[in-house]
């Protein structure tokens, strides 16, 4: 401990001029600065008297911006400013507990502060909860991430790199849409649009077929995941070969991916769409070069698709499983049947601990029966903000650059 008071007498006398106004550089999450600083500053308060306090706290939070604060990489500090009864944090880090994480009110200010430890590396949702009941965005958090529910706040540690491929580039080619609307399913009795993402190159490239990645949730995965832009990304790259992906919507989503229409969902998707996906489309019909991927419990309908149709789907990808919400039947078929001719991609967040242990598992079941495989946990939630992050890696895994671009179809 001796070793560390000469850096605390530093950032003590940091904080000290930062509010005599002689360092003029505003703090960041990134300065490193923050944890030691913001302790400093919470004694400095507090020896001030109470009349005074509310401009020391103008001050300081003019200069740290954004936040959450960040110390040491590793200890954030989440912030509010506002009259309220209580403020919570609730997010990924603790299940979305609007009770959990409960800020400390700086005595004789309106500011609020709650200190959290996450890895360097990790990516988090949140949001504030006042008063036990109003959620709203960090005010003073400018970075956002899209959710299946809205937008949420974003905590990036400042390890975590955010993935460009997310992003449209208008110098790179892009694929061409085309969708299907009112797809009808004598399976399922309904109808819904299918969306079909066909390479920037598709047009001018003669007889070529193309491997083929099916995507549940698909219309989630292609507006919030962002698909269109990683696919066009990865391809301008050369890290994957070209693809057509073809974006699938559930209308009963629970039903169709786990409990009690999973087997007509496989229906719909084996015997309706890909067979119509394969009349109008150059696809390669060669099991190695067709996919399917979905989050959560698209994961598992993903996984049964895959396990009984190898001879359709050969490759798969299963971001976050849901394998425990219909006991893991899945997971015991496959662990108990036959070694199908299927590789995997699987990853999952360390901050949705059920689906780790599941995910696990079933990682553990498939080295076990010899399967080829890629695995992957991430410092992150059960999120949009990590599925979109991480697709680069399952598609790079399963249509690695150069492998069946030039391969006509299979007679």
């Amino acid at each position: 401990m001796p070793k560390l008071l000469p850096k605390m007498r530093i950032l003590r006398f940091l904080i000290l001029l930062l509010f005599l106004g002689l360092i003029e550089e505003p703090l960041t999450a990134q300065s490193g600065l923050l944890g030691p600083a913001f302790s400093s500053f919470v004694d400095s308060v507090l020896a001030t008297p109470v009349e005074q306090r509310p401009t020391l706290v103008d001050s300081f939070v003019a200069k740290v911006k954004p936040t959450p604060l960040v110390e040491s990489d590793t200890v954030a500090y989440f912030l509010y400013r506002g009259a309220a009864s209580s403020v919570g944090v609730p997010g990924d880090m603790n299940g979305w507990d609007p009770t959990d994480f409960r800020m400390s009110q700086l005595e004789g200010t309106d500011l609020w502060y709650y200190q959290a430890v996450f890895e360097p590396e990790a990516r988090l949702d949140y949001k504030l909860a006042l008063n036990g009941a109003e959620w709203i965005l960090d005010p003073l958090n400018p970075l956002t991430v899209a959710g299946g529910f809205g937008a949420n706040s974003e905590l990036a540690m400042p390890g975590y790199v955010q993935p460009a491929e997310i992003e449209r580039y208008p110098d790179i080619g892009h694929g061409v849409i085309v969708d299907h609307r009112n797809f009808a399913s004598a399976s399922l009795g309904d109808s819904r649009t299918v969306r079909v993402f066909l390479p920037a190159e598709y047009e001018m490239s003669g007889d070529r077929r193309y491997g083929v990645m099916l995507f549940n949730d698909g219309l989630e995965y292609f507006s919030i995941g962002r698909a269109r832009n990683v696919i066009d990304f990865l391809i301008s790259e050369e890290l994957i070969a070209p693809i057509i992906g073809v974006f699938v919507p559930p209308n009963r989503r629970n039903e169709e991916y786990g409990f009690g229409l999973q087997d007509d969902y496989e229906e719909f998707i084996v015997e309706e769409l890909m067979p119509f996906v394969d009349a109008t489309y150059r696809t390669n019909t060669d099991p190695e070069m067709r996919g399917t991927i979905g989050p959560s419990l698209g994961g598992v309908i993903s996984a049964q698709l895959c396990y009984r149709h190898p001879e359709q789907f050969g490759l798969c990808a299963l971001v976050s499983p849901s394998f425990q919400v219909n006991d893991r039947a899945l997971l015991t078929e496959i662990e108990a049947g036959a070694r199908k001719d299927v590789r995997f991609y699987v990853d999952w967040g360390t901050y949705e601990p059920t689906i780790e242990t599941v995910a696990e598992a079933f990682v553990s079941v498939i080295e076990a029966r010899g399967y080829e495989y890629e695995a992957n946990a991430w410092f992150e939630g059960h999120s949009w903000g990590n599925w979109r992050g991480h697709l680069s890696d399952a598609l790079e895994y399963l249509f690695p650059a150069g492998v069946g671009t030039n391969r006509l179809n299979p007679p």
